[in-house]
């Protein structure tokens, strides 16, 4: 992540959009101590959005899947992020 000094904001702050806009999170500092961070406002949106139930949460991703054109090949590609791969 980016830092930037407010002093530094203030004189580049089309650069600093930029890197936003782009994904990055940008860390603003005051005096050396950070005191924000600026992302994107799909990111903003994503982290302040209401928080589900599991059961909830389950229902909205089997909704994002087309079950009937899903193959025993394409198995980890469905689930490939879901399993502990510590165990």
């Amino acid at each position: 992540m980016t830092e930037y000094s407010m002093a530094e904001a203030n004189n580049n702050l089309a650069k600093i959009m930029r890197e936003v806009e782009n994904g990055e999170p940008v860390k603003l500092l005051r005096r050396g101590k950070p005191v924000a961070v600026t992302v994107s406002l799909q990111e903003y949106e994503r982290l302040t959005q209401p928080k589900l139930d599991f059961w909830s949460a389950y229902l909205r991703w089997r909704e994002q899947v087309d079950w009937s054109e899903i193959t025993t090949d394409q198995i980890d590609e469905v689930f490939g992020g879901v399993r502990d791969k510590l165990t």
